[in-house]
């Protein structure tokens, strides 16, 4: 399969989502009167978050994937030529799921002048989150560089470690 033109398909899919958000407004909870404290309260706290928790929570879930005996033994370098549904290989999972993340926040941020200065803040949110996921998988590479292959001789990932070790 080519995994990078479908990839990529599913990415065009998610930029016209995040065209389409502001095409279907939510009813915001932070429009009644009174509540900017709240508004403000929330995006310290969605603020945080975004910074904070690719980075915890990516290492932590890769570090339980490590000694997983389901996973492969070696793993591949995140591609957009890999197939990201490749369990024994779930660095790209978050890497494709980065990416999704980037072009419908990307979409609905460029839409965002539609449904106003919350979209605007929240989309904007979306972005740094997606883009502090990127930068934890590539965190994540150099923290577990034991983990991974050098020889780049699959593009298509293994499907399971056998089948990389029967190729060797």
């Amino acid at each position: 399969m080519n995994w990078k033109k479908i990839r990529y398909s599913v990415y065009a899919i998610y930029l016209i989502l995040g065209l389409a958000s502001a095409f279907f407004p939510q009813e915001h909870v932070f429009l009644t009167r009174g509540s900017g404290t709240v508004f403000v309260v929330f995006l310290v706290f969605v603020g945080i978050i975004s910074i904070l928790f690719p980075f915890l929570a990516l290492p932590f879930i890769l570090s339980i994937q490590a000694i997983n005996p389901f996973s492969n033994e070696k793993w591949n370098k995140p591609e957009h030529s890999r197939n990201p549904l490749n369990l024994g290989d779930p660095i790209h999972f978050f890497h494709f799921c980065s990416w999704c993340g980037i072009a419908y926040f990307a979409g609905g941020f460029l839409v965002s002048p539609i449904g106003g200065i919350h979209q605007t803040v929240l989309t904007a949110l979306g972005i740094i989150m997606s883009i502090n996921m990127i930068l934890s998988v590539k965190m994540c590479v150099g923290i577990f560089k034991g983990k991974f292959s050098d020889s780049e001789a699959d593009p298509a990932g293994a499907i399971n470690s056998e089948a990389a070790a029967s190729t060797r």
